[in-house]
């Protein structure tokens, strides 16, 4: 179990620095592809973390995202929005 904890950390810690870089034009699409995949993630706190890196993603890379790729990320950030208020509402 703590390889597994150790693992997490490392995987936190490498989002957090990626978060901030902007991505090649030629990886934005396939970058958003992978994203668009996070709602099915089982966890609450791997669609929160997903919701987070989307909207660093989103902010950095829309301008060069197609259209269709920008309204279905959009959609799945609202998807992420929606899912963290519920958690929120449970925990408090």
């Amino acid at each position: 179990m703590p390889e597994l904890q150790r693992l997490e950390l490392l995987g936190k810690t490498a989002l957090a620095v990626v978060k901030y870089l902007p991505l090649p034009a030629s990886l934005a699409a396939r970058a958003t592809d992978v994203l668009i995949s996070a709602p099915a993630a089982e966890p609450w706190s791997a669609r929160a973390a997903a919701l987070v890196f989307a909207q660093y993603f989103w902010f950095r890379h829309s301008h060069l995202l197609s259209r269709e790729d920008d309204d279905r990320l959009q959609v799945r950030m609202q998807k992420l929005t929606c899912f963290s208020s519920r958690i929120r509402e449970l925990m408090w």
